[in-house]
């Protein structure tokens, strides 16, 4: 007897804040209001990444797992990044997952959601997606914080771009080094449409079911509109 994935994930409409008054309340509705299907075993993460969307993602993809461990997961991709520690829990749950989890970037994949994107173990994007990574906020150790927090607090955002860099660098052709190069030379490093990205490394391919799109042919020196001079 299968587990009632719905009764073990809090995702409805308010969760989403997605205004489907218009629309009937059939399977695709409630895809739309939740963020996921368990039928398609499909998510779609679009949006900011909050302080909470790590939870939510986990609850998601354990529920998925659950039912059946080693079939595929698709995730869908659209977002101008967000919270740190919660793309961290994604990234955890992406690259530990039993079953193999296809990333399909499109729209914007920014900041906090590059990371996210290469944890895929298949990366797709769609022709007009764009990427962009950039320099590492500059918190300061505000907010009140005594001489020797904000020590302690600049030591742990420190770690996080290192450890941003080194899983860039795990997940791409490029060194970590090589990241702290452009987030560090850029503030912020564009990569325009799907050549680009997959002539950088970051995907493998175009999102392109049908069939209708040109094939593109990675490069050994791409022209990133973001190269670092």
């Amino acid at each position: 007897m299968k587990t009632d994935l719905s009764d073990l994930i809090d995702g409805g409409a308010e969760d989403r804040n997605v205004n489907l008054t218009s629309v009937a309340d059939t399977r695709y509705a409630r895809m739309a209001r939740a963020g996921y299907d368990l039928e398609s075993r499909t998510i779609w993460l679009d949006g900011e990444i909050e302080d909470t969307t790590g939870d939510w993602f986990r609850y998601v993809t354990w529920a998925l797992e659950t039912e059946s461990p080693k079939t595929p997961i698709t995730v869908w991709l659209n977002t101008p990044g967000g919270d740190v520690p919660s793309m961290y829990q994604i990234y955890d749950a992406i690259v530990g997952s039993p079953s193999d989890i296809t990333m399909i970037g499109h729209g914007e994949i920014v900041s906090a959601g590059v990371l996210i994107f290469v944890a895929g173990h298949k990366r797709l994007v769609t022709d007009n997606c764009v990427f962009m990574s950039h320099e590492g906020a500059d918190f300061g150790g505000g907010g009140g914080l005594r001489h020797s927090e904000a020590k302690d607090r600049r030591r742990y955002e420190d770690w996080q771009m290192s450890r941003w860099n080194e899983l860039m660098a795990r997940h791409t052709p490029y060194t970590a080094a090589h990241w702290k190069q452009i987030t560090s030379k850029k503030a912020e490093f564009w990569l325009l449409g799907a050549e680009e990205i997959i002539a950088y490394g970051i995907a493998e391919g175009v999102y392109d079911p049908a069939g209708r799109l040109s094939k593109f042919e990675p490069t050994d020196a791409p022209e990133a509109s973001g190269e670092v001079d």
